[in-house]
């Protein structure tokens, strides 16, 4: 892994760029919620489970993303119905790396003054862009990669504090998203979905996690394919399979 350039910062006197947002996140109509340290919705609160460990390493020297996602049909289709055909499709997609593309690329000592924006990547089908995609995105808030701190109850009560976790829409208007990391493959009608998230009101939805080339883990709020998952069609003389899966975070070192 990259090796980053030892600094030193004030930032809010927190260990963080500035003082985060408070959440109550039993305000919210979550049937799953977590920090990134794994203390969820229900259980017991404890100190390492609030997350600072992984919340400090994924604002500062969170490097790329480890993953696969793939998508092929028999043949190209344009459109659902009817559908016309052409030739074979594969797209492909692995890993992404905020060191490769020198455009997104800032280095853990710039993100003082800065912030991993809207980090996204993608393969289609150049011939027939509707036929099969995989897409990395990792949705920011306002387009900023901002962190938050969780409360289960009123956040002028700091017994009320569970940890860190990724930036949700407060704002009750629809301007500002929840921050999740996503992977997508699709092919005509095969299509999968995962989505690394920090709360979700689905009761399909499911905790996961995720490891990382430093030792920790990190946990999450999973849509109900978990970190992986498939789809396969077949029908009408076209066959069609798209999967995707994440496997690790990955992280400078110093």
């Amino acid at each position: 892994m990259p090796t980053a350039e030892s600094f030193t910062v004030l930032g809010g006197g927190n260990g963080f760029r500035s003082c985060l947002a408070k959440i109550d996140v039993s305000d919210r109509s979550f049937d799953k919620w977590t920090t990134l340290g794994g203390n969820q919705k229900g259980g017991a609160v404890t100190e390492s489970g609030k997350g600072l460990a992984q919340a400090m390493q994924f604002l500062w020297n969170l490097e790329g993303f480890q993953f696969s996602a793939s998508a092929n049909a028999s043949r190209a289709t344009f459109g659902t119905d009817p559908v016309r055909g052409g030739e074979s499709v594969s797209v492909s997609l692995t890993n992404y790396s905020t060191d490769a593309d020198s455009s997104r690329k800032i280095v853990p000592k710039d993100r003082v003054c800065g912030s991993l924006r809207d980090l996204r990547e993608a393969d289609y089908d150049t011939d027939a862009p509707l036929a099969a995609s995989a897409v990395f995105g990792f949705s920011t808030f306002n387009g900023l990669n901002e962190l938050a701190r969780y409360y289960n109850g009123v956040t002028s009560n700091e017994d009320n504090f569970v940890g860190y976790g990724f930036m949700l829409d407060i704002t009750g208007t629809g301007f500002g998203q929840d921050q999740e990391i996503r992977l997508t493959s699709q092919a005509y009608r095969a299509s999968v979905r995962v989505d690394l998230a920090s709360g979700s009101s689905s009761t399909d939805s499911q905790y996961c996690s995720i490891s990382s080339n430093i030792g920790l883990t990190f946990y999450f709020v999973c849509g109900e394919e978990g970190t992986s998952g498939s789809d396969s069609y077949s029908s009408g003389g076209i066959t069609a399979q798209a999967s995707a899966s994440f496997s690790r975070l990955d992280f400078y070192t110093y």
